[in-house]
């Protein structure tokens, strides 16, 4: 299966936009990465970034901090 940054993807369809005239504006970082996974998973790509390139993007919590957070969110989930 082949495999893809969708921050690259979402890089290089801000540079294309760009280059049609069109000054996009990302209002939200998360919805445009939903949207660039669910884009390349539609097109049998997976979605893959390396987990150095997430962190220097800015993500200031440790996987370590993100995985507890995500079990306490899974602990208090409803059956």
């Amino acid at each position: 299966m082949a495999t893809y940054d969708p921050y690259k993807l979402i890089d290089q369809v801000r540079e294309l936009l760009q280059a049609s005239g069109v000054d996009p504006v990302i209002v939200s970082e998360k919805d445009a990465l939903v949207g660039a996974g669910e884009l390349l998973r539609s097109m049998g790509v997976f979605p893959t970034v390396d987990p150095l390139d997430f962190h220097a993007r800015g993500d200031r919590n440790s996987w370590q901090e993100t995985d507890d957070r995500n079990a306490a969110a899974y602990k208090q989930a409803p059956p």
